[in-house]
């Protein structure tokens, strides 16, 4: 099949002047100053090429495809961008047979503790092969994650084509040659659709094949703080570039040739996004003037500010805000029926009168202590209280009032089926705070930042994937709301309590 595949690829090209970008293109710089130390004449990376970057060589039909994230919080399997690099990388598998292909995700931040057989595969991957227990459970968890993909994929393409079918016979007054042929046209792509996702789903039920993927893929998880992963692979990059030696600043050369990364990254063919010894060599050969014309001063304009807000201090914390601040964002639908979607969103703050909030607080105001408790154990023997962290309960207290009057909307105004949706979320959200709640009890090291970061993310996963299931899109705002509900009801923690003799 090999390249007919690209229809099922995910579109990961992506260019930015943020924090990702950055990062992205500096471990580009590390791999191409590697190949150039180690004089691999044979190898080429291709940027912004089927993935972030494409090591190919051709002397030992190796190829490497890498994909790099640069986060403020936590990883975990079912991180939307892990499953998609996953898919990203099964693809890329089955599209080039003919190399022994390697797939690396590198990433400056961690594993979730919540997610144990990430970190164990983490762990262990240099002898997964090895260790038939492990390499059967992430076999059966990267089954489902690619299943899964190929078959939303295979969905999305086929509704696209239909709409298109749909489109041809109402708008056309008759039924000419030329309409009949591109239907015919239509409904041949859409069984070559079929039998293309029923060959890869065939292959991901071959145990053996899923096998050999498995073991080749490649975790790096430096664990280092997201801005300050830029500082760290900067030094990097000038080490690389003060041992070659030459009479130029390592400064200099280090704008001249990511200056060069981001001009091969935007090129319009694939394969004038090469960077090679030879290229290198030949930059290393200019003069200064030269040197200096061919820097892009944007591009170290964004170093340099990124550099001055290593000092981010509440940064975790601070994100969490931002993201409930941020809440009226909606979650695009991921569905393509054609069916419309039901959108749930909570109502302002301004439908409700302020008297209204007070009455849930003082209805049970033990409920309120358990959430303010809560969020104040998150940031425990990191910083005093602060103005933030008051913010914080504010917002927490804010949400979970408003759903719950919501849900008293809801039943009032006779919208059954809405309020039975929400309410199975909520069921779902419950199950999923209850079962932190115990694993908590088997945590030794607990970082309480950590885990109430990389647990709201879950949640917001959770959300899109009943979504999906349900035909709905209910805003990420409602599952926030959830969350300090069941914080507020004890079915969630954030920290260890501390056992009293």
């Amino acid at each position: 099949m090999g390249h007919d595949l690209i229809v099922f690829k995910t579109e990961t090209d992506a260019y930015g002047t943020n924090r990702g970008f950055v990062y992205q293109y500096l471990k580009t710089l590390i791999q191409w100053l590697k190949i150039y130390s180690n004089n691999s004449t044979y190898e080429r990376i291709f940027c912004e090429y089927e993935d972030d970057t494409k090591l190919l060589n051709e002397e030992k039909n190796t190829v490497r495809f890498t994909q790099m994230k640069c986060y403020s919080t936590v990883f975990n399997l079912g991180h939307s961008d892990i499953k998609k690099s996953l898919y990203n990388f099964f693809i890329l598998y089955r599209m080039y047979p003919e190399y022994d292909g390697y797939f690396s995700f590198e990433t400056n931040s961690r594993v979730s503790s919540r997610d144990y057989l990430l970190d164990e595969w983490t762990k262990a991957q240099s002898t997964l092969s090895q260790n038939t227990s492990l390499l059967g459970k992430c076999i059966v968890e990267i089954r489902d994650i690619l299943n899964e993909a190929i078959i939303e994929t295979r969905d999305g393409l086929i509704t696209g084509l239909s709409k298109k079918i749909y489109k041809l016979e109402t708008n056309a007054k008759r039924i000419t040659k030329k309409i009949k042929d591109q239907k015919a046209a239509y409904n041949n792509e859409i069984e070559d659709l079929k039998q293309k996702a029923n060959d890869v789903l065939s292959s991901i039920a071959d145990t053996e094949v899923l096998s050999d993927f498995v073991t080749r893929i490649n975790w790096h998880f430096d664990d280092i703080d997201a801005e300050k992963s830029v500082e760290v692979l900067k030094s990097e990059a000038l080490s690389y570039i003060t041992g070659l030696g030459l009479t130029y600043p390592p400064n200099m050369i280090f704008g001249r040739l990511v200056s060069e990364i981001v001009f091969k990254s935007k090129e319009v063919t694939p394969e004038a996004r090469c960077l090679d010894c030879s290229l290198m060599r030949g930059i290393l050969a200019e003069t200064e003037t030269e040197i200096k014309s061919k820097v892009d001063q944007s591009i170290l304009e964004q170093f340099q500010d990124i550099m001055n807000r290593l000092d981010s201090g509440f940064e975790d914390v601070s994100m969490g805000i931002e993201a409930i601040k941020t809440a009226v964002e909606r979650i695009a639908p991921a569905s393509q029926t054609p069916l419309p979607l039901e959108y749930i969103d909570l109502p302002d703050t301004d439908t409700f009168e302020p008297e209204k909030l007070q009455e849930i607080l003082d209805k049970d105001p033990d409920k309120q202590s358990n959430l303010e408790r809560k969020i104040k154990k998150i940031v425990e023997n990191e910083i005093d209280e602060t103005e933030q962290v008051k913010f914080l309960v504010q917002v927490a207290t804010e949400l979970r009032c408003r759903y719950l009057l919501f849900l008293q909307e809801l039943k009032v105004s006779n919208r059954h089926n809405t309020y039975s949706n929400v309410k199975t979320l909520e069921g779902k959200v419950k199950y999923e705070c209850t079962t932190s709640a115990i694993k908590l009890k088997r945590v030794n090291d607990l970082n309480p930042i950590d885990f109430w970061s990389s647990f709201q993310e879950e949640l917001v996963s959770l959300g899109k994937q009943f979504n999906l299931r349900v035909n709905k899109d209910i805003d990420k705002e409602i599952v926030y709301a959830q969350m300090y509900q069941m914080a507020a009801e004890c079915h969630l923690k954030w920290h260890k309590e501390v056992a009293t003799k």
